[in-house]
């Protein structure tokens, strides 16, 4: 989770087996009332996010290359840092 102005970012997941069955979730969530505020859609086969946080106003994440269920380094990008970028937002 990482802390953004009173508000949280949490990645969520599906149960998936492997990379190419998994679906990231990043989502935003006030702080106080747990109210959704965005969920990102990533680009399909861009990443698998973990462990986010903020720095200096820029949402970061990385690429454990370790996900529970899945083969080791499955992923095309493990072992990756990236800022996550938003290119299109969708209110709720």
């Amino acid at each position: 989770m990482a802390w953004d102005n009173g508000a949280t970012w949490q990645i969520a997941g599906n149960d998936s087996r492997n990379y190419a069955q998994g679906r990231a979730e990043p989502g935003q969530y006030d702080a106080a009332t747990g109210r959704v505020l965005e969920i990102l859609d990533f680009v399909p086969n861009s990443s698998n996010p973990h462990g986010p946080v903020i720095h200096n106003g820029t949402l970061i994440s990385g690429n454990a290359a370790i996900h529970p269920g899945w083969p080791d380094n499955d992923s095309p990008t493990s072992g990756r840092i990236f800022r996550i970028a938003f290119t299109c937002i969708a209110f709720i």
